[in-house]
């Protein structure tokens, strides 16, 4: 979304510029600029592991963040100990 209405508009104008300066100087070529594609980056898990806190690795699974009272929201899951689930459980398995 973001592309379209403020990447794309920026980029068209750009290239009009470009293409007009080109005119002017004698030069009947025309440039464009190709959209980026997307990433699709993928870390590799003992980096997400690293960078990841439990109340986001929860978000990602779409599962209710733990309490603000609950510290082990906060923390990376490479904090953890291992429960076989990278320490994102609900209450019940504490």
């Amino acid at each position: 979304m973001y592309q379209t209405l403020q990447i794309s508009p920026d980029q068209q104008l750009i290239e009009d510029t470009i293409n007009d300066i080109l005119e002017f100087n004698g030069i009947n070529e025309k440039v464009s600029i190709e959209p980026l594609k997307p990433s699709t980056l993928i870390l590799p898990s003992d980096l997400m592991m690293a960078s990841t806190t439990v109340n986001e690795m929860r978000k990602i699974r779409k599962e209710k963040p733990l309490e603000e009272e609950d510290e082990r929201g906060s923390k990376l899951l490479t904090e953890l100990e291992s429960n076989g689930k990278g320490g994102v459980t609900d209450d019940k398995e504490r």
